[in-house]
């Protein structure tokens, strides 16, 4: 009988080493012609955990994930409840790499921050809740602990990156959003809802309607508005209509200048002109209406020929009115007086008001 047993135990021995062999080659589960190395037909397939979220769990933050170290792989680490697919070729799928709740796909990325994603080739996210795409992004922030759930976030804790480096040596952003809103192109560091950090080169913002630019921040520091000309550096263009409802202030002076053509200052019936040729014109058509020149201190008018034209009244009114500097008569302030002739004759209704010099 014994002779028997052990006959029989060799022949299952023989039939267990049989089926070993065979799971070398292609497993099919519901189909009898597996055409990979693992072939599920018309079912799902789980991958189930214990439910755990804590931190400070030693044996879970301490297990090790299924394989560690290069390679081309899809791998599901239980204890970090992590997903990896890919490559890579080295640590940054190891443990010490993989943030709890995380995923990484493609090449060499690593996605250390908890609840963090990763996409693209040789990106890195850091923070918690993060999502990188692109290339050699800069994670910003420095990795902390990487088990249990992500703690509550900073405002600056980086939200969405993406990255646009070309080597491990020359990491780089092309964007940034941050947890309080803010998003920067250009910088790491925005300081209002969208900040842009051009660089000498590059034009920092375009603007189109229809295909139209109709504003643009040029690499000379200058915009231009309604048009896709160059502005003056660090300056002004607007092409159309500018309509300023409360006046425009300046802390220093302000500059209007035209070198080709006249500058036109239009209010109701009111005009100034001044023209390129140098005259300037200042007039007023509406009924009624006067051009006053007001001055706390002292007004001149100089010129070779200074002409002042009335139709009916000419007044000058001053406490003391002189001509030629004082050279001539001077006529005192409520006078009525005729100034003629070549020698500056004064004559006058009231004599007793009428001085010679």
């Amino acid at each position: 009988m014994k002779k028997y047993s052990s006959l029989f135990a060799m022949i299952i021995l023989l039939f267990v080493a049989d089926n070993l062999k065979a799971q070398t080659g292609k497993v099919g589960i519901n189909t009898a012609v597996p055409v990979t190395g693992l072939h599920v037909q018309d079912s799902g397939v789980l991958f189930n955990h214990g439910f755990y979220l804590l931190e400070n769990f030693p044996s879970i933050d301490n297990a090790l994930p299924p394989v560690s170290g290069a390679g081309a792989r899809l791998m599901w680490f239980p204890h970090r409840k992590a997903f990896r697919v890919g490559q890579v070729d080295g640590t940054q799928w190891d443990r010490l790499s993989t943030g709890n709740l995380s995923f990484a796909t493609g090449l060499n990325n690593i996605a250390h921050g908890r609840i963090s994603s990763v996409f693209g080739r040789n990106n890195t996210a850091n923070g918690d809740v993060c999502f990188v795409a692109g290339q050699f992004n800069d994670p910003v922030v420095s990795a902390g602990t990487n088990t249990g759930t992500a703690l509550p976030l900073g405002s600056a804790a980086p939200l969405f990156i993406i990255g646009n480096g070309d080597a491990a040596n020359n990491l780089s952003n092309a964007m940034i959003i941050r947890k309080d809103g803010k998003a920067g192109i250009g910088t790491n560091l925005p300081s209002d809802k969208l900040h842009i950090n051009a660089g000498a080169s590059e034009d920092a913002l375009r603007v189109q309607v229809n295909s139209s630019t109709k504003m643009r921040v040029w690499n000379n520091g200058g915009t231009s508005v309604g048009i896709a000309s160059t502005p003056p550096v660090n300056g002004l263009l607007v092409n159309g209509a500018i309509q300023p409802q409360n006046g425009i202030a300046t802390p220093a002076k302000m500059v209007i200048e035209s070198s080709a053509d006249s500058i036109i200052v239009n209010a109701g019936g009111s005009q100034i002109i001044i023209a390129a040729n140098g005259n300037i014109l200042i007039k007023t058509t509406a009924p009624g209406s006067k051009i006053e020149i007001e001055s706390a201190g002292e007004l001149k008018l100089t010129g070779n020929t200074i002409n002042v034209t009335a139709t009916s009244t000419l007044a000058l009114n001053g406490a003391l009115v002189r001509f030629n500097g004082g050279s001539t008569p001077v006529a005192k302030l409520g006078s009525v007086s005729t100034v003629s002739g070549p020698t500056a004759t004064v004559a006058s209704n009231v004599s007793s008001t009428v001085l010679t010099q």
